[in-house]
């Protein structure tokens, strides 16, 4: 259910169908700003309708810095859709066997943290680039 009633019925649309069409037009950077923003607003029923153990500002900076990761795995699987479908489904099992410990405030950090360190080295994300355009070379990280 957690893969049937999430990652399947999004990844299609974030991963395969928005993402490549908004990193073709803003770069990956902005795309996954763009695309955080959008997950995160399409999960703020979630927040109407069940407690959260988090506030919604906190979620928001999450999903925008969980997207930056989405785009960083589609972009090194050659544009695959389902390591973004396993990876969603991840993190909802984690969400559902975790769902009492109140770290998403130390998460976040670490999240930015992660962020920051693929955003300095991995010459594919950074702005005006266009990653899809090396699908067809060898997926390696830049340097830092």
């Amino acid at each position: 259910m957690l893969m049937l009633g999430g990652p399947l019925g999004e990844e299609p649309g974030w991963s395969g169908f928005g993402l490549p069409r908004l990193q073709a037009r803003y770069g990956s950077v902005w795309a996954s700003l763009w695309l955080g923003l959008l997950r995160a607003g399409w999960h703020l029923p979630l927040w109407w309708m069940y407690p959260s153990p988090t506030p919604y500002p906190l979620f928001v900076a999450g999903a925008v810095l969980l997207t930056f990761l989405f785009t960083w795995l589609f972009n090194h699987t050659r544009g695959s859709v389902l390591y973004s479908l396993i990876f969603h489904t991840s993190l909802s099992i984690a969400s559902v066997r975790l769902p009492d410990v109140p770290a998403y405030h130390l998460w976040v950090p670490c999240l930015l943290s992660i962020v920051l360190v693929i955003l300095l080295c991995d010459r594919r994300l950074r702005p005006g680039r266009s990653p899809l355009a090396h699908r067809d070379r060898t997926l390696s990280v830049g340097s830092c």
